[in-house]
């Protein structure tokens, strides 16, 4: 993992609401008149009143809640158009400086000299910006070209004096980079998507597909409109305008934009809708004048890690018994005498299947978690990804996806990635692969870094960079034999096994011809990306907007996967996105049995969807256990929040009366005494 360190000064950004609230404002009140945004009534207050109350949002992950001094990290990836300001956002937000309107802060940014020279990223790059107890941004002040050691002083002070930390994943806009883009959203692991929208550009052909895999992934949004103080008022209506229109659409599953004018419209929100699964806030922000960058500072330090990380250890057991019994097919096969697969097998290994599930689901699952697997992010207010993620009966387990190495002189290669279950710590035995012969090599964990500092563990759900060495002399292997999509696993009982060939649920949300057996797109899982042929389909061929299930066997060599994983298939402009059901050690064709699996996992409710709305455009998400929203549920939701808002008023309202009511009460009584 890339993390990069961005240009900071000592000065601090000046209130901006002074000289640009009434600008804002008139934008924003413009702009309600034609649209149907729901913004929530606020009284005019000063905002002096509110910074007071910062602190009344529910806080409840706390940084030593495990007895680790380990701030709680949130992940966003940041996407959008080509040129709408992604990396002079980030540079703004992390340095705390406003932008010269010349690329000043996007300076801080870039990575390499040709992104420098026309000012477009080209490659996934991190960057992060802290908070402390009281909310209050915590930036770092150096530049992209410190030095190594400048860089990790920078990035352990904010560290060490955070309490909660967002890590921004900065990703390309242009069409030709949409490879890096994909990769970063399914590889990073992002709690939530950072959709920027330039005002005088409006919404784009990429921002509208951004926002489509953003939503079929099941990734919040919230969006943030910059270059306001360039762009025309009437521009700048018409490019909410669209946006709403688009949030509102089924195209993302009829989610509510909402305005935010005021911090206490976010305080709103997040009592409402703490992970942001159906309201979208949007902010109105500029980069050089700073218009209501605090509020959005404001925002990202209310944000809470979204993704459930508990299920990932059950549905390692599930996958193990899984692949012993597909393993054990072509034994069946033997016994009967038919290479090309008997029906009897087939039912055998299904009901086999069946029972080995729901036998462990009893014995794996606790009480306290019925269903960890499918569970809503709204069940896990209380659980966050730095808790113990332990595979059952064994404190060692842990697994680690890596995403980048690297060679530091003196040490050795390094390798970083996502902790995606368990823990890693130093000296435990991990087995690193798989590589291309299909083998796992034994590694033994020098040492674990988080931010460019030394900790005693990494947990589910948090990035770091681990250093090591092979445990035997023959297995040293170079590291560029160490690609980018291999994992590094803890099993004392079963070695990791690489898989040939899934089963996956899969929706087209484009291609311009048809699908049809055969067909070799680029497959997108996690940080895997390689080619795969389609060996099997549920349907004769596939056209866009269609669900099926298919198997799929990789091209070029085996990959480590998991069920429930998401997928997306990409092939120039065609694109589907999916979920892993069943792994194959050694696929055969036979093996997966579709009538089965179609009534337990495939989802079809958006296609009855686009045809009840006749519009020809429909609600896509890989998860079938993920809800779609109607339109119904839409209205519903915006008038409860309306009637929260008002409950809200009314309440502090009757405050201020009774507070004003004692008052006199006193005044009364001194009178009396006099």
């Amino acid at each position: 993992m890339n993390e990069q360190s961005t240009v900071a000064g000592d000065a601090r950004p000046n209130d901006p609401e002074k000289n640009t609230e009434k600008n804002v404002q008139k934008h924003q009140q413009g702009t309600e008149t034609q649209t149907h945004v729901a913004i929530v009534d606020s009284s005019p207050e000063k905002e002096s009143k509110e910074e007071d109350n910062t602190d009344t949002v529910d806080n409840n992950n706390t940084s030593n809640a495990n007895g680790r001094n380990v701030p709680q990290d949130v992940r966003i990836a940041v996407i959008g158009n080509v040129d709408s300001g992604k990396s002079t956002m980030i540079g703004v937000l992390t340095s705390g400086e406003f932008d010269d309107g010349r690329g000043l802060a996007r300076s801080r940014i870039l990575r390499h000299n040709h992104e420098q020279a026309n000012g477009r990223t080209s490659c996934l790059s991190q960057h992060i910006m802290g908070f402390n107890l009281k909310k209050k941004p915590i930036h770092q002040p150096v530049s992209i070209s410190a030095t190594p050691k400048q860089k990790t002083a920078a990035w352990s002070t904010v560290f060490q004096q955070s309490k909660n930390i967002v890590t921004f994943i900065d990703l390309a806009g242009h069409e030709k980079y949409l490879k890096t883009t994909i990769g970063g959203l399914t590889g990073c692991f992002p709690d939530y998507a950072f959709i920027v929208v330039g005002a005088n550009m409006g919404i784009s052909k990429m921002t509208r597909e951004h926002i489509q895999v953003a939503v079929a992934l099941s990734i919040p949004l919230f969006v943030v409109i910059t270059k306001i103080d360039i762009s025309p008022e009437k521009i700048l209506k018409h490019t909410v305008k669209t946006l709403v229109k688009l949030l509102r659409s089924p195209a993302c599953n009829n989610k509510m934009p909402m305005i935010i004018r005021k911090k206490k419209e976010i305080r709103l929100l997040f009592e409402k809708d703490l992970y942001l699964a159906r309201i979208t806030p949007i902010f109105c922000v500029s980069a050089v004048k700073g218009d209501n960058v605090d509020k959005l500072n404001y925002f990202l330090s209310q944000l809470h890690p979204r993704t459930p990380w508990e299920h990932r250890k059950h549905e390692y057991v599930v996958e193990e018994k899984l692949d012993t019994i597909t393993e054990q097919k072509p034994e069946n096969e033997n016994e009967h005498g038919n290479e090309n697969g008997n029906t009897d097998a087939e039912n055998k290994i299904s009901e086999n299947a069946k029972q080995t599930e729901k036998a462990t689901e009893k014995e794996q699952l606790p009480m306290d978690h019925p269903h960890p697997a499918h569970s809503h992010p709204h069940h896990h207010s209380h659980h966050h990804p730095h808790h113990h993620d332990l595979k059952p009966g064994d404190d060692n387990y842990g697994e680690l996806e890596i995403d980048e190495t690297f060679a530091v002189r003196g040490v050795g290669i390094v390798v970083s990635g996502t902790v995606t279950g368990g823990r890693i710590y130093a000296n435990q035995k991990l087995y690193l692969g798989p590589f291309t012969d299909c083998s796992f090599k034994e590694i033994l964990v020098r040492s674990v870094h988080m931010k460019r500092c030394v900790v005693e563990d990494a947990r589910a759900g948090e990035s770091c960079s681990v250093s090591f060495r092979f445990v035997k002399r023959k297995e040293v292997v170079d590291r560029i034999m160490i690609r980018k999509g291999m994992v590094a696993v803890s099993d004392e009982r079963h070695k990791p096994k690489p898989v040939w060939g899934f089963t996956a649920t899969i929706l087209v949300l484009h291609h311009p011809t048809t699908i049809n057996e055969g067909y070799q797109p680029v497959v997108h899982c996690g940080n895997i990306r390689q080619t795969a042929t389609i060996m099997k389909m549920s349907k004769h061929r596939l056209r866009s907007g269609d669900s099926a299930l298919i198997d799929m066997r990789f091209l070029g060599h085996p990959e480590f996967l998991h069920c429930g994983r998401a997928l997306i298939i990409r092939e120039g402009s065609t694109k589907c996105i999916g979920k892993v059901v069943q792994l194959y050690p050694d696929y055969d064709v036979g093996l997966s049995d579709f009538s089965a699996l179609e009534k337990k996992y495939l989802n079809r409710t958006f296609e009855v969807q686009a045809k009840q709305d006749g519009s020809g455009t429909a609600t896509m998400i890989f998860d079938e256990q993920q809800p779609i929203v109607t339109k119904d549920d839409l209205h519903r939701l915006e008038i409860e929040m309306k009637e929260l808002a008002l409950k809200q008023k009314q309440m502090k309202e009757e405050k201020k009366r009774i507070k004003n009511q004692e008052m006199n009460n006193d005044d009364d009584d001194e009178n009396i005494q006099q």
